[in-house]
């Protein structure tokens, strides 16, 4: 990590800061390993040497800081859960249930099945059927582990994006719906939207956040 505050690459105006036991603290690498110190001063100026138990619980700054959100989560193809959807559910539960917040949204992928990473999503069914406006395994699986807070944002774009956008379906399009894939008119690629996919995946959190009573 580049960052150990967990911010990446949103303006922070304290990097490589973590809080333990609620006091703000500053990690160093070294080539043996980590130096974690108290931050002496509000703009870690200076620190104090520290020595901590192993297993201390230890919070990026960036989590801390954002602890009493609503979090809104998604974890693609590529999270690191290697096609295994009881790990992709641990972690999930493994955040939220170390977010001090009950408020949550869990966002559901977007690839198109016949070409997502994941093994197991297929453009068809079990049936032999395309997958269309039903729910994959993946989709189905966070949905049975978090019901309503899942958004099956793939089914939501496919039946409402091109309407959210003023935009006329072309052949291609209810092709694309038909198979269970998202018209190409919001795609950049097989995974990432351009500006009107975006526009819509963003109007499906917002209006999955009024049903939650998150926001009005």
């Amino acid at each position: 990590m580049d960052d150990y505050s967990g911010y990446g690459y949103e303006d922070n105006t304290y990097p490589d800061t973590v809080c333990i036991n609620d006091v703000l603290c500053y990690v160093e690498k070294a080539d043996e390993g980590l130096y974690i110190s108290i931050c002496s001063d509000a703009d870690c100026n200076s620190v104090t040497e520290m020595y901590i138990n192993a297993w201390t619980r230890v919070i990026p700054k960036a989590a801390y800081d954002h602890c009493n959100d609503i979090l809104i989560l998604e974890m693609g193809s590529n999270g690191g859960w290697e096609n295994d959807y009881d790990e992709l559910i641990k972690q999930y539960q493994n955040i939220i249930d170390n977010s001090y917040y009950a408020d949550y949204i869990i966002v559901g992928d977007t690839d198109n099945p016949g070409e997502s990473a994941d093994i197991y999503q297929d453009i068809y069914d079990n049936n032999g059927n395309y997958a269309g406006l039903h729910a994959t395994l993946w989709e189905q699986a966070l949905y049975d582990a978090f019901g309503e807070h899942f958004l099956n944002t793939r089914l939501y774009l496919m039946e409402n994006a091109l309407s959210d956008c003023g935009l006329t379906p072309t052949e291609n399009d209810i092709i694309d719906i038909q198979t269970g894939n998202l018209p190409e008119q919001l795609r950049a690629d097989f995974t990432h939207f351009n500006s009107y996919g975006y526009y819509s995946k963003a109007k499906a959190i917002y209006l999955k956040g009024i049903e939650l009573g998150y926001w009005n």
